[in-house]
């Protein structure tokens, strides 16, 4: 399977944003950084001339309640493919990408192979392709399913080397077998925008609805402690 225009991927940012469901935290936040990934991922594909759908779940009561809504989206909107953005985690020295897919020798497991060879091109060890028919996500999509663990978000060497937009292009370059060329602002500064801090929680969470109603669907609530 090569990504050909004209099919639908679907790209799931793991894990819930914040509490039941969400993902390890180590030198970096998984949760955050999946959506970034994703978000830049969708960007892409959409402007190679994919159709993208996003099966994004923020919160969820349960880590079941996300599985099952993830899966449900990927179903219902009958995807060609479906994507799933991770970080691994464990022991903050181990390093690198690998793929999880349902079985070996199918095109998704080819698929998986050539993501993880892409992002290896970016200095991360390729730890390479594992089967993990047992996992939910991959387990229930009904269309070639793969999750990616971009890399260990506890490591410090590969922290060292992440960015999360190169990281994007390396899996669409995996996707659809094409080259991307860095954006001119992929080395500048960003500068993020704060609308407001709220002692209530029930405050926050309005004005968070209120910014993603008005068209920033990628605004999240950070706690200061």
């Amino acid at each position: 399977m090569k990504g050909r225009i004209g099919m639908k991927i679907c790209i799931n940012p793991g894990h819930t944003l914040r509490g039941v469901g969400s993902g390890a935290v180590g030198i970096k936040n998984e949760s955050e950084e999946n959506r970034k990934v994703a978000s830049e991922i969708i960007r892409l594909l959409k402007e190679s001339g994919y159709e993208v759908i996003e099966s994004r779940v923020d919160s969820a009561n349960s880590n079941e309640e996300y599985l099952n809504k993830c899966v449900k989206i990927a179903n219902g909107a009958k995807a060609d493919l479906f994507v799933s953005i991770h970080f691994n985690s464990y022991n903050k020295s181990a390093s690198g990408v690998e793929a999880l897919v349902y079985e070996k020798n199918n095109e998704a497991s080819k698929l998986a192979g050539r993501i993880c060879e892409s992002i290896s091109e970016l200095g991360f060890k390729n730890r390479g392709v594992k089967i993990r028919p047992e996992l939910y996500v991959i387990r229930k999509t009904t269309m070639s399913a793969i999750l990616i663990e971009c890399c260990f978000i506890d490591s410090s060497s590969d922290m060292n080397m992440y960015e999360y937009r190169s990281m994007a292009r390396a899996i669409v370059k995996g996707i659809t077998g094409k080259s991307l060329e860095a954006d001119n602002v992929s080395n500048e500064k960003l500068y993020r925008v704060c609308v407001g801090s709220y002692k209530e929680k029930d405050n926050a969470n309005k004005r968070l609805e209120d910014v993603k109603n008005k068209g920033y669907k990628d605004s999240f609530i950070y706690i200061d402690i």
